[in-house]
């Protein structure tokens, strides 16, 4: 058997000074001045791209993110919702609300000297203004505010005996302004504020004060320290009514029984007139 040739490939060429073509012997590929052709997906040209875009997703993905976080929490802090004007007594968070103020009364407690009692307290919708009277007589003020933060500040001295804690009922405030709106149509959004004031005699009882933006007038509002007797402002409460009334019916037995006697002494003359003996005159003071 003949020995066998490796197999070489011919390439026929065009000669373009000739009518025919030149044949010519192997001619093996040449490769690139920088070396063999390589796939692109050996080299990873597609994987580095591909972790680029992953890490510019990523990176959007992560700012929007952080700005989602902030935005909410920027709808969601309460002092920056007071800020922005959009908290009222209808508002969760109001401190019109009874869990709320009963949790600020705790912060006061917490806050104020030992035995200190209350002289002020005004209730807003985003904040509670609050004077304690502690027990050398010295007066501090301070603010709550809607992350149930107080600091007080000496204010001045105070011989008022001031409100225990516990004398203010925390659900004061909502029966008033839902009384004011059946009573006097007075809307709970227009609510501006209420106080409460601690008085140094047993002759005035302490009661609230409440006040609303809208109408221009009729728009005071005062009540009992539980939130009862709502009435407008500046009228007489239910003791001093019952009180009045209980004058004005003892006037009138008064009055009634002067007129009686009255009748009874004219009577009594006119039968003196006529009279004709002492035994007469007698019957007629019977």
């Amino acid at each position: 058997m003949a020995d066998e040739k490796p197999q070489t490939s011919s390439k026929a060429i065009l000669n373009p000074r000739s009518s025919g073509t030149t044949t010519i012997g192997s001619v093996p590929p040449v490769d690139p001045p920088d070396g063999p052709r390589r796939s692109p997906l050996r080299e990873g040209g597609i994987g580095e791209r591909l972790l680029v875009v992953l890490t510019i997703l990523l990176t959007f993905g992560a700012a929007a993110y952080v700005f989602s976080a902030e935005e909410q929490d920027a709808l969601s802090d309460p002092l920056k919702r007071a800020a922005r004007g959009e908290v009222d007594s209808g508002t969760a968070i109001s401190f019109t609300r009874r869990e709320n103020i009963r949790r600020a009364l705790t912060v006061i407690g917490e806050t104020a000297a030992p035995g200190a009692t209350i002289g002020t307290f005004t209730i807003r919708p985003d904040r509670i203004d609050v004077t304690t009277i502690n027990p050398d007589g010295r007066t501090q003020t301070g603010q709550v505010d809607l992350d149930y933060s107080l600091e007080l500040r000496d204010f001045s001295t105070s011989d008022y005996d001031g409100l225990d804690r516990s004398e203010i009922d925390p659900a004061a405030p909502a029966k008033i302004i839902d009384r004011a709106q059946r009573a006097a149509g007075l809307l709970p959004a227009d609510f501006d504020y209420m106080t409460i004031s601690a008085y140094p005699t047993e002759l005035i009882e302490s009661s609230w004060s409440a006040f609303w933006s809208e109408p221009p007038r009729g728009n005071d509002i005062a009540a009992a320290i539980d939130g009862s007797d709502v009435r407008p402002l500046g009228t007489a409460d239910a003791a001093a009514r019952k009180a009045q009334a209980k004058a004005t019916a003892a006037a009138e037995r008064a009055r009634r029984a002067a007129a009686k006697q009255a009748e009874l002494a004219i009577e009594q003359a006119k039968c003196a007139v006529k009279a004709l003996d002492g035994e007469a005159l007698a019957r007629c003071y019977r």
